[in-house]
């Protein structure tokens, strides 16, 4: 596949064509997964089923009073069972989309998507991956639980020095602390999918993962485009959830199995779309902003030398055609790059040249070198 900087909607053409070529090597990359998580959520369900009935009841009875409605975990073990898979599923996300991504970078270097060498890869770094998530998810605790303390603190405050105020600043308390639970996640979300790729992918230990995310997102350049991401692929995620949930409360979780098949399924067809956006969004930021491309063409994963209606390049006495696309393609975009990969790109293009050269063009600086030729 060729190595480019795309556009958000040629990014999600691109993912279409990906998944229609390999659906059954990305279908089998969740499947593993899902079903497990299937078997684990049948008795799940099966607890919340009595509570799930009396809502239903009290939307459809509300003279019923809400009493009637039963607590929604029996016991604490029953509790402590909806935590650990709701933990598990966060994991299997994690790892599904860690996979898809390998498969992803697999196209880039002109390989096929295939089950085993993506799941190799994710299981040769689970820990890294686990850690980015648990990292994540206290992250995600300690905002929002320092969110809840400062909103505690005003509103005791204001009890205590201006009670009369309280009408007024109740709705703003209420409205902040539900801004904290809904736009923290949000925030975090594509930070955390960019670590598992980055501790996957580039063998990062895991806050060096998670930094090295956030710095590539949360640019003045890139933040908009995350954004857009992320709200288009919640939305699909969100719109799909809410069908299934429409059919719940239609009855169709009477049928606890069924239910439990269908969300499976549903989980099996959606996770790989939005694993492969998820993944052709990472390596699109690393090319326009890291030189990820000519870093393959460096490391020789590149066919050819030139993109699409980039003029062919001719060899010349001390470089290759190729290797004059790529010193090309880095001059022209250079003043895009972060300092530290402009010069570890430009040694790296430099390198193998030095020899060649006569000694006064060896004398040059890396960029000053490139330009000569």
């Amino acid at each position: 596949m060729e190595l480019r900087a795309r556009g958000l909607v040629e990014l999600f053409d691109r993912a279409v064509s990906l998944y229609s070529r390999n659906v059954r090597a990305l279908v089998g990359i969740v499947a593993v997964t899902a079903l497990p998580l299937a078997i684990l959520q049948y008795p799940v369900t099966r607890i919340e089923q009595p509570q799930l009935d009396a809502m239903i009841r009290f939307f459809e009875h509300p003279d019923l009073g809400a009493h009637a409605v039963p607590p929604a975990f029996p016991s604490a073990g029953a509790l402590a069972l909806s935590i650990v898979l709701t933990l598990l599923e966060y994991l299997a996300w994690a790892f599904c989309l860690s996979a898809i991504a390998e498969g992803v970078d697999a196209v880039y270097r002109g390989s096929p998507i295939e089950f085993a060498p993506c799941w190799r890869a994710v299981l040769r770094r689970w820990p890294s991956i686990a850690a980015v998530l648990g990292l994540t998810l206290l992250a995600l605790i300690a905002i929002d639980a320092a969110a809840f303390a400062v909103v505690t603190i005003v509103v005791s405050l204001v009890v205590l020095l201006a009670p009369a105020a309280l009408p007024l600043l109740a709705p703003v308390a209420v409205i902040l602390a539900l801004l904290s639970t809904t736009l923290t996640p949000a925030l975090l979300a594509m930070p955390c999918v960019f670590g598992f790729y980055a501790a996957t992918i580039e063998s990062l230990r895991p806050a060096a993962a998670l930094r090295l995310s956030f710095a590539r997102i949360f640019t003045r350049a890139e933040f908009g485009r995350s954004l857009m991401c992320a709200l288009a692929l919640g939305t699909l995620v969100f719109g799909c959830s809410a069908v299934l949930d429409v059919f719940a409360i239609l009855g169709l979780a009477r049928w606890t199995a069924v239910y439990v098949t269908l969300d499976a399924a549903a989980r099996t067809l959606l996770v790989p779309f939005v694993g492969l956006v998820l993944a052709l969004y990472y390596f699109d930021v690393r090319i326009r902003h890291e030189g990820f491309d000519l870093e393959s063409g460096l490391s020789g994963a590149t066919a050819g030398g030139a993109l699409a209606g980039e003029p062919t390049y001719a060899p010349t006495a001390y470089l290759s055609g190729e290797e004059r696309a790529l010193v090309a393609r880095f001059l022209e975009r250079r003043s895009a790059f972060p300092a530290s990969r402009r010069d570890a790109i430009a040694a790296r293009l430099a390198e193998p040249v030095r020899n060649r050269v006569p000694p006064e063009l060896q004398a040059l600086d890396n960029e000053s070198l490139l330009e000569r030729l």
